[in-house]
């Protein structure tokens, strides 16, 4: 379902000349060419912040640990029908599976792993966290800036 609909919104954005740059149209265009669903199971306890677009910097301070990789994208809450942009972490030994230390648990995940070397320069950068939407930096993944093959997470 999530997919479906990132689809059908980037069709929109698209049709409506809401496009940003010229390596991809919109958010919703790379995480649906590059990203992948997730599964979701809860992240082991931990002191996590729970309050409003605080998931970019819970998923990069697990990330720093080195025991996790950070992934961003979009999820659908456990209540509510609306994927949006969110960020989460999974595990190095099973990549499938969305650890969503804001949340707990999301209904579904689809997004892209970075490396923690790409998330850590483009946080120093723009003063805050989070890679897909860095309007302050006007968009380096979609421009063609930043290569997406460059700063994507690879299990090797």
């Amino acid at each position: 379902m999530i997919e479906e609909q990132l689809r059908a919104i980037n069709a929109g954005q698209v049709h409506n000349g809401m496009v940003v740059g010229p390596a991809f149209a919109t958010i919703r265009d790379l995480v649906v060419q590059h990203g992948r669903s997730y599964t979701s199971k809860p992240l082991p306890r931990g002191q996590w912040s729970r309050g409003l677009q605080v998931c970019y910097a819970n998923a990069l301070h697990a990330a720093m640990t080195g025991r996790w990789v950070y992934v961003e994208g979009f999820a659908i809450p456990a209540k509510g029908g609306l994927a949006v942009l969110h960020a989460w972490v999974t595990n190095p030994e099973n990549p499938v599976v969305a650890h969503d230390p804001t949340w707990g648990t999301g209904r579904e995940y689809f997004g892209i792993p970075f490396r923690l070397d790409y998330v850590l320069r483009m946080h120093e950068k723009a003063g805050q966290p989070g890679v897909l939407d860095a309007w302050e930096l006007e968009w380096p993944l979609l421009r063609g800036e930043d290569r997406i093959a460059d700063v994507i997470w690879k299990n090797e």
